[in-house]
Parts: structure tokens; sequence; C-alpha cells
């Protein structure tokens, strides 16, 4: 003979399963904010540097700027271009420049020992995949090279673009592009440091 519940019983059945319900709701709303917030967009730091010395050219200095990009957590990387600028002192006018080292290479296959081995060809875009990937904790150094006057103040700001590898995860995102900037100063060498480097 079946044992009907009694109310009380019956009513602590249904809060359970209510409970349940409210959890994995619950659970179901945090994740959904988290992605809509952003939580999953790919995370990465751009740090820019820069060394300035006398050129051989008259009244001209020589500029190598460096960009470091260390991958955070989240997300892969696909590196699609890489820039620096070179802006006045009033910030009204600047000169752009390549940031290299963001393309991959193409490869041909040879045989070794009876074995296939790959080998780079230098300047060469691949087509498959052209770009290179920073994965979870990489790091990456590109850099590039310009003539700026030797009298001139001029910020530097390096650009970096980019797309999540794999599907749009944040409705903030444009379509899992993102865009990384930094920027430093450079001031004219004085006296003494341009006599230190020409001498160096």
């Amino acid at each position: 003979m079946a044992v009907v519940p009694t109310a009380l019983e019956q009513l602590l059945i249904n809060g359970e399963h209510i409970a349940k319900i409210a959890v994995v709701f619950g659970a179901l709303l945090f994740f959904a904010w988290k992605a809509f917030a952003g939580y999953h967009v790919t995370n990465m730091v751009l740090n820019v540097s820069c060394v300035r010395q006398p050129s051989s050219a008259d009244d001209k200095d020589d500029l190598a700027v460096s960009v470091t990009l260390k991958k955070g957590d989240r997300g892969t990387v696909s590196l699609h271009d890489a820039q620096f600028l070179v802006w006045d002192a009033q910030h009204k006018e600047f000169e752009k420049y390549a940031l290299h080292s963001i393309d991959r290479w193409s490869f041909v296959t040879s045989t070794l020992a009876g074995k296939a081995r790959r080998k780079i060809v230098p300047g060469k875009q691949a087509t498959q995949i052209p770009t290179l990937n920073l994965t979870p904790s990489d790091e990456k150094t590109l850099s590039g090279y310009c003539q700026i006057g030797s009298a001139k103040i001029v910020t530097i700001e390096a650009v970096v673009i980019g797309r999540r590898f794999g599907p749009r995860v944040s409705l903030l995102s444009e379509q899992g592009t993102a865009q990384w900037q930094g920027a430093i100063v450079s001031l004219p060498l004085n006296a003494k440091q341009r006599s230190e480097l020409s001498a160096g």
C-alpha cells in the first residue's frame, strides 16, 4: 500500500527541488554575467621602451623601439598588426612605423635520414595560417627603428591589434577583436649624453 506523504513532507520535497533549481539558475546567471562583462576576454600587458642615440646623419638621432607583450591567463591572441607612432611635441602630427616579428613564416619540408624535416622560408609569410599566436603566459618582444630630429621631443605610441583565438565570448567585445596601446616620451639627449654615446 502506497504511503501518501503528509502536507509537511510534500512541502519539504518541493522545497528541495526548488532549491536545486535556484542553485542551477543562479550559477547560469553568474557565468552569463561574467561572459557579458568580459571575464573571459583575452588579457594581455603591453610594455614599450626605447633607446635613443646620435645618428651618423647630421641633426638626427637613431631611435630603437621595443614592445614586450605579456599574455595573461585568459584566452589566446592571434596577432594581426603592430605599429609604433612617433608624435611631435604638440601631439598633432605623427609618423608611423612597423613593429616587426608578428608574421608567421612559410616553410618547406625536406627529408633528413628518412624523416621529414621542416625548414623556415624567411621573408615569405605563410598563407594558410599567416599570424602568430600568443597562448596564456607567453611573452614576446617586437621591435622597430626610425630616425628623428636630434632636438625634438617625441612621444612614442605602440599599438597592437589582435583577435581572440576561437569564438567570440563577450558581448562587449567587437567580434573578438582587441587592441593594446602604450606610450613613452623621448627627450633630446643633453650634451654630456651625446658626447658619451658618440665616444662609445
